[in-house]
């Protein structure tokens, strides 16, 4: 990855939030973390983050609400479902809010590890289009401008 990514790990269960930051630092990126969903919504107001690991089970609300309250921050941010919950709706719910990745517990550290690099992969696509479509805006003004002289 050609950038420093900040990655946000959501879980109510230290040991479980423990394993996953020492993952994300295990593949050489800077994490920050939360329990539940206020600590969440501060840390992606203070923070560029670029990919969130989403429990869905907080003790004050769902993991899934996190995700337009980060994304209005934090517009190219990836997001990783990582819960106990299989139910189909569960799965329909957070691909219709565009996660990249929806993990089922327990998983496995490589399945996590793939997960992540996918969702860092595409927070920098996803960065690189809307730096190219704010150039192309930008180039579009300046030949207006060149035409009306």
């Amino acid at each position: 990855m050609s950038r420093q990514h900040l990655v946000l790990v959501v879980e109510d269960d230290s040991a479980m939030r423990d394993v996953n930051c020492e993952l994300v630092e295990s593949l050489g990126y800077t994490y920050t973390s939360a329990s539940n969903c206020e600590t969440a919504t501060q840390k992606g107001l203070e923070e560029s983050i670029s990919c969130a690991i989403l429990d869905l089970t907080l003790p004050d609300g769902n993991g899934m609400s996190l995700i337009p309250i980060l994304l209005e921050s934090n517009p190219c941010c990836a997001f990783i479902i990582l819960t106990g919950d299989s139910q189909t709706s569960t799965i329909s719910d957070a691909i219709h809010e565009g996660v990249s990745d929806f993990l089922v517990k327990p998983v496995t550290l490589d399945a996590l590890r793939k997960a992540i690099n996918r969702a860092l992969h595409m927070h920098e696509i996803v960065s690189e289009r809307n730096r190219l479509h704010e150039e192309l805006l930008q180039e579009r003004e300046s030949l207006r401008e060149n035409v009306k002289e």
